[in-house]
Parts: C-alpha cells; sequence; structure tokens
C-alpha cells in the first residue's frame, strides 16, 4: 500500500474493506510518528470524533466515526489506467469471456492481443475500483482505451474533481460520464479551478454525492453541451441560486430523492430551452399552480413531454388538471402519492387518462385509444350527477354552468362534445345526444364450436358483462365462470370484455359489434 505523506485532507481511503475520509495528517501526542484522522463513512466503523486525550484534531459530521489511523493500514488506490488494465487483464487471464464480452463489448472471437481488445472497448465500468487519480506516472488512458463511450466511476476513491477532469479529457470519444457516490473535497467546487477548462459530454450522472444546487452547477460547468444530468439522492432542497446558461443544450434532468419543497424552485426550470424530460419523483413538493389562467394552456415548459412525480405529495385532482396545461406532456409517472392511496389503481388510472389529454403513456404503460375513450366516458358518467346540480344540461353552454365546476372539471364540457351525455342522468330517451340510450344489436359467435351457429342479439348497452354470461349460459349452456368474452368492432379490432361488473357501453360495445365466446 502506498504511502501518502502528501496526500491532503479530503482523501479518500480503504481499510479492512471500510471507506473513509481523511480529515487530518499529523502528529497525535504523547504517541510518536504519524497519524491519519479518518472519518469513515459507515456507523459504527470510529471509536470518536476527532478527539485524543482532551485535544480536538478533527471534527466528523457524525459523531463517533473517527479514528487515527497508520498509514501502513489504509489504502490510498491507484491510478486510473493501473486499475482499467488490472482489472481486464484478469478478466483475459482466466478467460471469463462471457463476462469480457456482455459488460465490454468484446467477444472472445476476435483476434489480437490483450492491448488490441483493451483499445477497443467502448463501455467501461471500474464502479468500486479503488480508483484515487487521473492518469500518472507517464501513463496515458487515451493510449490504453481510447476508444471509450460510457465510462462508470462512480464508488471509487476519487475526490478531487481536477482527477475527474484529467481522466475525461483524454478520452476524445467519452459521450457518458457517472461519477456517483464520490466523496469530492472542498477545492472541487472552486469555480474559477473549474472554468479552466470544458469538455464536450452528453450524459452526467452525480447521484448520491451530497450536492447542492449550486454544486450540481458547479461540476456540470465543466462540460459543454450537456444533454442529460442525473443528480437524484442529493442535497438539492432550492433551486434559486446558480446561473444555468450553460445548461442550455440540457433535455433531461433527473432530481429524483432530493428534498424539494417549493414549485416556485421547480418553475425556474424553464430557463432551461430545450428540457423534454424532468423526474421530480420522491420531493415534498405537493400541489403544484402553473403560472397564468387555472384553465387555458401555459407557456411554461413549452417542450416538456415526460415529467416523473412519483411520491412527490401531490394530494389534489386540481394537480392534475394544472399538468393537463403543460402543451406537450405525453408521459406522466403519478403514483405513490395521497391523491391516489384510497382509490384503486384502476380507478385513479382511468381518472389520470381522463384529466390529462395528451397523456399516451402512464405510469409506464402505454394509454390506447380504446383505453382513452373507455377512462373519458367514465369520466363523464362519474361526475354527470354533479355537472347537472352545476346546471349542465344538453343545449347549455359552457358559459351557463356554475363556475366552480369548471374549475373542478376544466375538461368536461369538451369531453361532451366528444362523445355526448352518459347513460342514467335523466335525459329523455329520445335525445341526439345520448351515449347509446337504444338497444345495441350485436352477433354473438362461439368459438370453440365454430358448429354452433352464431347468434344475434338486441341487448341493451348498459348490461353487464356478469348479467351477458348469465344469458349466454342459458343459450350456450357453459358456465359463467368457465366463459371468456371479447367483442370484435366493425374494424377488426378486438377488446376484452373482462371485467364483470362494467358495461357494454363501458366497452364500447356497439350495433355491428361481435361478441367472440371461448371457454
Amino acid at each position: 500500500m502506498a504511502d501518502c505523506s502528501g496526500k491532503m485532507e479530503g482523501t479518500r481511503v480503504v481499510c479492512d474493506g471500510e471507506y473513509g475520509t481523511i480529515k487530518y495528517f499529523g502528529e497525535v501526542p504523547p504517541s510518536n510518528g504519524l497519524w491519519y484522522g479518518v472519518e469513515w463513512d459507515v456507523d459504527g466503523r470510529g471509536k470518536h470524533s476527532g478527539e485524543h486525550e482532551g485535544v480536538k484534531y478533527f471534527t466528523c459530521s457524525r459523531p463517533g466515526n473517527g479514528s487515527f489511523v497508520r498509514a501502513k493500514k489504509l489504502d490510498f488506490g491507484v491510478d486510473v489506467v493501473t486499475a482499467l488494465v488490472s482489472k481486464f487483464s484478469e478478466l483475459h487471464s482466466k478467460e471469463q469471456f462471457s463476462e469480457f464480452d456482455c459488460v465490454y463489448h468484446v467477444s472472445k472471437n476476435e483476434s489480437g492481443a490483450f492491448e488490441e481488445k483493451v483499445k477497443r472497448l467502448e463501455r467501461v465500468s471500474l464502479r468500486g475500483a479503488n480508483v484515487s487519480r487521473g492518469p500518472g506516472d507517464g501513463k496515458s488512458l487515451g493510449l490504453v482505451a481510447p476508444n471509450v463511450v460510457e465510462l462508470d466511476l462512480s464508488n471509487t476513491l476519487l475526490s478531487d474533481w481536477q482527477e475527474v477532469v484529467k481522466i475525461v479529457n483524454e478520452l476524445p470519444c467519452l459521450s457518458e460520464l457517472d461519477v456517483s457516490g464520490l466523496h469530492l473535497n472542498a477545492s472541487s467546487f472552486n469555480l474559477e479551478r473549474n472554468k479552466l477548462q470544458t469538455l464536450p459530454l452528453k450524459t452526467l450522472v452525480v447521484n448520491y454525492m451530497r450536492l447542492n444546487w449550486q454544486q450540481v452547477l458547479t461540476l456540470s460547468s465543466t462540460f459543454s453541451g450537456l444533454q442529460e444530468l442525473h443528480a437524484s439522492f442529493n442535497n438539492i432542497n432550492s433551486i434559486k441560486s446558480g446561473d444555468i446558461n450553460n445548461l442550455n443544450c440540457l433535455c433531461k434532468l433527473n432530481l429524483e430523492g432530493n428534498n424539494l419543497s417549493n414549485w416556485d424552485d421547480v418553475f425556474l426550470l424553464h430557463a432551461l430551452p430545450c428540457l423534454e424530460m424532468l423526474v421530480l419523483s420522491e420531493n415534498p413538493l405537493g400541489n403544484v399552480s402553473l403560472p397564468g389562467d387555472i384553465i387555458e394552456l401555459t407557456d411554461i415548459f413549452p417542450r416538456l413531454k415526460s415529467l416523473g412525480l412519483m411520491n412527490a405529495m401531490i394530494s389534489s385532482w386540481s394537480s392534475v388538471d394544472q399538468l393537463n396545461r403543460l402543451q406537450a406532456l405525453e408521459v406522466l409517472s403519478l403514483k405513490c402519492c395521497p391523491l391516489v392511496s384510497d382509490v384503486s389503481q384502476y380507478d385513479a388510472r382511468q381518472e389520470l387518462i381522463a384529466r390529462v389529454a395528451r397523456c399516451s403513456t402512464l405510469n409506464g404503460s402505454s394509454v390506447t385509444v380504446k383505453e382513452r375513450k373507455a377512462a373519458e366516458r367514465a369520466y363523464l358518467k362519474k361526475y354527470g350527477q354533479e355537472w347537472l346540480k352545476s346546471g349542465g344540461n344538453t343545449g347549455t353552454s359552457q358559459s351557463e354552468i356554475d363556475s366552480n365546476f369548471m374549475i373542478k372539471h376544466p375538461r368536461y364540457v369538451s369531453l361532451l362534445e366528444a362523445h355526448g351525455v352518459p347513460d342514467g342522468l335523466g335525459m329523455s330517451s329520445g335525445n341526439a345526444n345520448t351515449l347509446k340510450s337504444s338497444l345495441i344489436v350485436v352477433t354473438i359467435k362461439c368459438v370453440n364450436d365454430m358448429d354452433r351457429q352464431s347468434i344475434t342479439k338486441k341487448l341493451p348497452a348498459t348490461m353487464t358483462i356478469s348479467k351477458l354470461k348469465g344469458l349466454l349460459q342459458r343459450v350456450f349452456k357453459v358456465l359463467p365462470s368457465s366463459q371468456f368474452l371479447s367483442y370484435v368492432d366493425q374494424n377488426d379490432h378486438e377488446v376484452k370484455l373482462d371485467d364483470d361488473l362494467r358495461s357494454l357501453s363501458f366497452y364500447s360495445v356497439g350495433s355491428g359489434d361481435t361478441i367472440h365466446l371461448k371457454w
């Protein structure tokens, strides 16, 4: 293990598998010789908080995590070239080609010496390796592995940002850099020092580094042309300070797991002209009200297509209506919050779809045209009585409806125009705007037994799937519990009728459609 008498405070070390940070270097009387004062990452490893016999030598961020250790017991790491060559030579010598091929994109069938294979590497992971500095002693990372595109240096011993810069500077093809989990020293955030050079990079990952927003900006200012920035699970509680002009090319920003609690901070990110994806999950933001008119589309975040708000403490449907004002929003993640805590997953999904008009992907699942149609019709029916009590009628204009209702349900009138008035709201059966107010004529086909003749039935659109199964039991002698129903519309689209409590109209079954019976 190397001697580090010249090492500075903030240097990262390993001792018996435990990671720590140097907080002091010098004598600790009455003992002779030099000691390193170390604060350990894991609670319970230390013996004190940086004091000895009444003298305070250093301070621990968490009490009781300090120790004095001799140099011979500490591992101060190696340079990045040594770590890379060591890792790949071990894999190569053991002929662990499956890992070499899968992780590092080098095939066992490729010819050439080990050095030539390393030169062809594009994705390199040194995660958890004892890398503590950039290339040294005349070594050149650019000569050893010049084609690296993605580099993972997370959870290594690197503690000085300038050492990271040295590494990046030798990789002309580098596009993605992950330095998550690094414990950087104070000098790493010297803005003037980092402005000495800017390097091209598309993706920077700085998760789990205890950074505030200003520190994130300082590190990102090292690079030009950043398109993705991941700063999850840090100490970001405000976005009020800092110049974000160097992030003008940023398309994706992930701030998951921080402590943002004010939407006004989030709105400052509107200054990022190319922002298309924003992840704010696991932040205690609470309900949102976008600037401007509460119903009209907003000019804020004009290009934002994807928004993550899982467990962001959203508790009101009015916040969802506000999200509908984002003119480009297509992908939404919104669950694990008070708003849907007492609602079934199915019902929550339906209402979210109905309230956010342009959402095409919700919580990771695509929203089909059929699902949107069913969700919007269910929404109309759910709030139909409230609409009537607020002055709604088939001939009522929007201006005549109680304004409180319109604030609570800004999409309701437009959905009525698209789908008509739902059944069961006291409308006359002859009204042309009534949704499937008459009987529908459907063909029922027995798929399992093609010899059985198909039958045609007139059924009420309000008939539930459960009652339909009862009818089919009498006709085809098949128990309801054994029946599997679906219908094929006139465009040959097949939809499962898998909820016994739902009506035919819920699934948009109409005259001319064919119902398939299987068992």
